[in-house]
């Protein structure tokens, strides 16, 4: 058995509320009795609701019914009662004050196997019976007129609205039963369970997935026959389109956010967030509004609601950001700065500066670290990463990844007076196991191995030298004499001819990683191929010799740099403030 992950702490408990009459509960809504009758029984029901559909993001289509404006502020008084005296147990965390997505996300962090499923029709499935007998039972014990009022006022075509006040509060109480019922099969099994409305989630670190809880068929995920049994004795049904198992081996999502090591968002919301904000400085507003709603269009929003403008759009997904990765987290201090310049409505107020980030600089060669130093002067003329100091001096080259390593364990050994940066490539196995799986390893309290990261999300699992983090362009610019850098894989393993070009090499390895010999013509003498040290020196001193080249896909292995060292220094604070 295993105990639930501790969930955020919750203010006390408000009692429930005392509908001992009809006018007890006119009260709680501020309407005279005969006021609230007449929404409740005389005001004609087809009027009282405005049914529209949106567009699912898994495909088709939601109905919604959305209260009028009387009856909706009758319902959020109800809603905000009821809610008062919700007290969530650990394993909820929709529709309830103090936990959020990433709450629920926190409980399944660092799990072999993570199997999620959906409840189907969620609210249409909570009827006006069951919502009757809810008011009449324990706890509520709410008179019979009291509970069959609540009926007329909460539910809609015998069932609970989408898109009531009132439903979402009323669902969670409807599904106590269940939800404890869960919660013992998933800790009798070594499992941890949650629920955010209708998204059921649970998890494990055991060698093998319980089948009491979900079991193969066909390589398909099923729900097994005790949790099945569980949700179908609870009067849901679960939707056999949506049952996922993810592995540790593979990204693991649970309410949008990735699971694997630490509760994180998609790098992809990273960069589309990074984009408009581009879009916005360098082409203005209404071409990032139109960027926004082409790359990311809302399906949800309501058809004849006026859109929210840009910049609350912008606002919202920055502070995100902050919510998720936390507000002294480089990438979001990066991003608010850059709407700060843009938003004159956004207030910037960091909760605690981040000290300046200075760190003494180790790399596997002289090339790594010409690259390093021009992107980051590049990126520091531009206003970013103004926090962020890299130094290197004659030792910074160690020649290979095994002394890279090296001097990662003699630092760790003999820490120096401030903290270091030893950055890998990724393009060997002793460098991938130095950083880790997260891409960064602390090696102490002062020193921290990092590896380069991705320009991409589709790059995410390709092995980098520090020239692929240049786009292909900027890699096939010749110098004066024709030269250029090449890639191993732009030749034929077996010919060693390359496959567009006539030229060859002695022999070609395959990979993507560049070439470490000459490039001959077929027909001619000479060396065609560009070395490392030539095309690191003209990119370091001669930048205007390449067109384009604005160091984009070294922006994720700073923000990896400076994250790790925002780690060291937090930590190092914290010693601090405990001496």
């Amino acid at each position: 058995m295993v105990e639930p992950r501790t969930a955020p702490s919750l203010p006390p408990k408000a009692p429930l509320p005392d509908l001992h009459s009809t006018a007890a509960l006119a009260e709680l809504v501020g309407l005279s009795p005969d006021k609230l009758t007449f929404w409740a029984w005389r005001f004609p029901r087809h009027q009282s609701y405005r049914y529209f559909e949106i567009a699912r993001r898994g495909g088709g289509v939601r109905g919604i019914q959305a209260p009028i404006e009387p009856l909706k502020k009758i319902q959020r008084h109800i809603a905000t009662a009821l809610g008062a005296a919700y007290r969530p147990p650990a394993h909820v965390h929709g529709f309830t004050r103090h936990r959020s997505p990433k709450t629920n996300a926190s409980v399944h962090v660092g799990q072999r196997f993570v199997f999620a499923i959906d409840l189907a029709d969620f609210f249409p499935t909570v009827t006006d019976r069951r919502v009757k007998g809810l008011f009449r039972a324990w706890p509520f014990e709410y008179p019979e007129e009291v509970a069959i009022l609540l009926v007329r006022l909460c539910c809609f075509g015998g069932v609970l609205p989408q898109g009531a006040p009132t439903s979402p509060i009323i669902s969670n109480y409807v599904c106590r039963g269940m939800d404890r019922k869960l919660a013992a099969l998933a800790r009798a099994n070594g499992c941890f369970y949650s629920r955010y409305a209708d998204d059921l989630v649970f998890s494990t670190d055991r060698r093998s997935f319980p089948p009491a809880l979900a079991y193969l068929n066909d390589g398909r995920a099923m729900p097994g026959v005790p949790l099945r049994a569980v949700v179908d004795g609870a009067g849901f049904s679960i939707n056999e389109n949506k049952t996922r198992m993810q592995t540790c081996f593979a990204r693991q999502r649970v309410t949008g956010l990735i699971v694997n090591k630490k509760v994180n968002l998609p790098r992809s919301y990273i960069r589309g967030l990074r984009a408009v904000l581009h879009i916005w400085r360098c082409y203005g507003a209404e071409d990032a509004a139109r960027s926004l709603r082409r790359a990311a269009p809302d399906p949800t929003w309501p058809p004849g609601k006026p859109y929210p403008s840009l910049a609350q759009v912008v606002r919202g997904r920055v502070m995100y950001v902050a919510h998720v990765r936390g507000k002294d987290d480089p990438v979001f201090l990066h991003l608010a700065r850059k709407l700060e310049a843009l938003d004159p409505h956004f207030e910037f107020r960091p909760v605690a500066a981040v000290r300046p980030l200075q760190a003494k600089l180790y790399t596997e060669g002289t090339t790594d670290i010409q690259h390093i130093r021009a992107a980051l002067r590049y990126f520091h003329a531009r206003g970013d990463f103004q926090n962020l100091t890299l130094i290197d001096d004659e030792n910074s080259d160690c020649g290979s990844d095994q002394q890279l390593l090296g001097k990662c364990k003699l630092l760790k050994e003999h820490p120096p007076n401030g903290f270091a940066v030893c950055l890998f490539d990724t393009d060997t196995k002793v460098a991938r196991d130095a950083v880790g799986e997260e891409g960064w390893l602390a090696y102490g309290p002062k020193v921290v191995a990092v590896g380069l990261a991705a320009p991409s999300d589709e790059d995410s699992s390709e092995r980098l030298c520090i020239e692929l983090l240049h786009p292909e362009a900027i890699r096939k610019t010749k110098d004066a004499m024709g030269r250029r850098v090449y890639r191993n894989d732009e030749f034929d393993p077996t010919t060693t001819i390359h496959r567009s070009e006539p030229c060859k090499v002695p022999y070609s390895g395959g990979g993507k990683s560049l070439i470490a010999t000459d490039v001959i013509p077929l027909k001619g003498k000479g060396n065609i191929a560009r070395a490392k040290t030539a095309f690191a020196r003209a990119v370091e001193h001669e930048p205007e010799s390449f067109e384009g080249l604005d160091f984009a896909g070294f922006r994720a292995t700073f923000e990896r740099i400076a994250t790790a060292l925002v780690s060291l220094d937090l930590a190092e604070r914290s010693l601090e403030g405990h001496t």
